[in-house]
């Protein structure tokens, strides 16, 4: 239900660039195929794809660099956009996850949400009709906030199922009502468009400025880090055994996106990326069979051969057009604020993403200040999104000189109550490291947990508590005198997912309370292991792992 509706950011994309009808027609055909091509292999699988059912949309981040792209070197320079895309996508796969660490969510965060801020703009402007003075045309304004409100309605009071199909259900009534107050056009002239043609290629245009080009490739990485995690929720859904992210998977997610752009690049095809919507929908309808996928792949290959179909497409007021715009931008903004603020922020994540929304902001709301600059890098400055964008990688990788991956404290070290100590520690090392807040929580509840287990045992008493962190993992070492305390780890229960439980080997009296601490702290960690002191001095531990 979500694939047909993004068609309309394509459509937006031609009209911020100023391309002919003919054109437009080319880049809708183009897209289509590049969607079909991408779910077909997808849903093959093999060498091709990862043989899920992921199906593919237009990418509404790529509406302002498609438009930059056009405006620099006509509508060739898409082919050059979808090519570079194409190309990162297929190359970046096995990389993807030695290469997480450098896009943690702030960053990716604020990339999002400037997105979404420079679509709002253009997407106002022709949702309520806008002319050149900013006075609005009422009946574009109507559609619009019909649309709109339809949108707000289902969305925030429909059930489950419904909320799904928003999107296409505001469509529709924006349509209806366009129909009434005879928006729509010249239906007649369908009669004019064949029904069945060959795609018009497009004469590639190789001359983009190396400061869009690298926006263009950061963005596509941006984009397989969301295909990343469509990929492995599907996975997820449809293997029973599953218990880690597959790279097969992930490589053939990334290989099909790619090639399946390739198919539509020399049509000027939009870059595309997995629809989460359609994702939503698979999850709740439990419908994962690829077959699916073929079946939706190649009707949407057909529909590219079917000048009718874009027709049609082309024929969605501006004023819809604009209020998917809208509620993309509304949709991207959002979204990037929920990224950035799911992870723990100290003062360095501030500045870089502050800093760089500031720049991004101050590009868009002083036109011209890139006028100063060397002309190679004037691009960087006339743009909101390549600003803000450059601004935050160069932030977040200034700001990981001289950041520790691990952090110690000894215990006690002040009169403050052990826990509040263990918690301030926790949460300071977290914001620097820029970890999520929840594994943050669950991390300081089990280290606290742990430590009352050892003052527990009677013998033992945690003397340090050592903390080590990458993108993927939290582990949390508590040095402790006396003997290691002994674990026996059990199979995982039902209820407790990858944890593993383990129980206390003791006959001791205390047993019973030990292990019912024992216990919860296994729930509370997703391993727990423990070992003993060296001979060289170094104290026995109880460690507690949690996956990030």
């Amino acid at each position: 239900m979500g694939v047909i509706p993004s068609i309309v950011f394509v459509l937006m994309m031609a009209k911020l660039s100023g391309l002919p009808s003919d054109v437009t027609h080319t880049l809708v055909s183009g897209t289509l195929i590049g969607m079909g091509a991408s779910t077909l292999l997808q849903a093959w699988g093999g060498r091709w794809g990862s043989g899920l059912l992921l199906i593919h949309c237009a990418d509404p981040i790529m509406i302002g660099l498609g438009a930059a792209a056009v405006r620099w070197g006509g509508a060739g320079a898409l082919v050059e956009l979808t090519v570079l895309s194409s190309l990162t996508a297929v190359c970046i796969g096995p990389l993807l996850p030695s290469l997480r660490s450098w896009f943690p969510p702030c960053v990716v965060g604020t990339v999002v949400f400037m997105v979404g801020v420079s679509l709002l703009p253009d997407a106002v402007r022709h949702a309520w009709g806008a002319d050149i003075n900013m006075r609005l045309t009422g009946d574009d304004t109507a559609l619009s906030l019909i649309m709109l409100s339809t949108i707000v309605v289902v969305s925030v009071w429909g059930n489950r199922r419904l909320k799904l199909y928003a999107v296409g259900i505001s469509l529709l009534t924006g349509l209806i009502a366009a129909a009434f107050w005879g928006k729509i056009g010249d239906v007649h002239q369908l009669n004019q468009v064949q029904w069945i043609a060959s795609p018009r290629l497009l004469i590639p245009n190789f001359s983009l400025p190396p400061a869009l080009v690298g926006a263009i490739i950061l963005t596509s990485i941006l984009n397989q880090l969301d295909n990343l995690g469509g990929a492995v929720m599907v996975d997820k859904m449809t293997n029973a055994n599953w218990r880690r992210a597959d790279l097969r998977v992930v490589t053939g997610t990334m290989r099909a996106n790619g090639i399946g752009d390739i198919c539509g690049a020399l049509f000027g095809a939009l870059p595309t990326l997995q629809s989460s919507q359609n994702i939503a929908i698979t999850s709740i309808s439990q419908a994962s069979s690829r077959y699916i996928g073929l079946a939706v792949g190649s009707s949407l290959i057909l529909m590219a051969f079917l000048p009718k179909v874009s027709a049609l497409i082309m024929m969605i007021p501006a004023a819809l057009q604009g209020t998917l715009s809208l509620y993309a931008s509304v949709f991207l903004m959002t979204s990037g604020i929920e990224m950035i603020s799911s992870r723990a922020l100290d003062e360095k994540s501030i500045f870089t993403v502050g800093l760089s929304i500031a720049g991004g902001t101050a590009v868009m709301t002083l036109p011209g200040i890139h006028q100063n600059l060397p002309e190679n890098l004037q691009f960087i400055a006339e743009s909101g999104f390549v600003t803000a964008g450059t601004l935050v990688l160069l932030l977040n990788a200034l700001f990981r000189i001289g950041v520790q991956q691990s952090a110690e404290l000894s215990l006690p070290n002040s009169e403050t109550p052990l826990a509040l100590q263990v918690q301030e520690f926790l949460e300071r090392s977290g914001s620097v490291w820029g970890a999520r807040r929840d594994v943050l929580a669950r991390a300081i509840e089990a280290a606290n947990e742990g430590i009352e287990l050892l003052a527990a045992s009677g013998s033992r008493k945690p003397i340090a508590i050592r903390a080590t962190f990458d993108e993927f993992n939290l582990d949390i070492d508590i040095l402790h005198t006396g003997n290691r305390l002994p674990v026996r780890v059990e199979p995982p229960t039902a209820w407790s997912g990858n944890s593993a439980s383990f129980a206390i080997e003791t006959i001791d009296v205390e047993a019973t309370i030990l292990e019912a601490g024992a216990r919860l702290l296994s729930h509370l960690s997703d391993r727990v292991s423990s070992s003993a002191g060296t001979a060289g001095g170094e104290p026995a531990r109880l460690t507690l792992h949690l996956s990030h």
